[in-house]
């Protein structure tokens, strides 16, 4: 119950075009409802269908949510390939908003059980937005390993290895990511 509420409450206080509307609760039962987002899980995509450009885009989009989350002041905390989806149209979704939680609150936790979760929250339970950053990096990580094995993308690549430094304080922020990314990309 108390992660229904707490998901409730993110979905009524978050407003951003990567993640489904939401539209209410079931009455006299606590369940959510949302906008439907015709796709997939990251998990489940098969990424091989995708040329580098749609990866790129891909990224880009996975930038802006942890963007938004950070400066909303909002911790991520479970970002990881279940809880994205993507459309045929390579629009990506956030879903499952029951541990994102506002900076400002108490931030430590003993809950979070996912290979996704940076190496410090199992050592000290705090949890930060250079957490975030590392989640971000392994479902990067995640994607290049699922696309075609031919593909390589070394400013990708460098991003995932900046963002998975075992020390958090190495890790950058998301707007030098975004930064490294766009300055580094030719659009045609």
């Amino acid at each position: 119950p108390k992660l229904i509420e707490r998901e409730k409450m993110n979905y009524e206080k978050i407003q951003c075009p990567f993640i489904p509307k939401f539209y209410g609760t079931v009455k006299d039962d606590n369940f959510i409802i949302i906008e439907f987002i015709n796709g997939q899980t990251l998990k489940d995509c098969k990424f091989d269908v995708y040329n580098e450009d749609d990866i790129i885009i891909i990224i880009g989009y996975l930038l802006f949510i942890v963007e938004y989350f950070h400066r909303n002041n909002f911790l991520i905390r479970d970002l990881k390939p279940n809880n994205l989806m993507i459309t045929k149209t390579i629009n990506i979704f956030m879903i499952d908003f029951d541990r994102v939680i506002d900076k400002s609150a108490h931030n430590h936790t003993g809950d979070l059980n996912n290979e996704y979760a940076a190496p410090e929250v199992y050592e000290n339970g705090f949890y930060s937005e250079k957490n975030d950053i590392y989640s971000l990096g392994k479902v990067i990580e995640f994607i290049l390993a699922k696309t075609n094995p031919k593909m390589e993308i070394p400013l990708i690549k460098n991003i995932i290895q900046q963002c998975l430094q075992k020390n958090a304080d190495q890790r950058p922020l998301i707007k030098e990511i975004f930064f490294k990314l766009f300055n580094n990309i030719t659009i045609i």
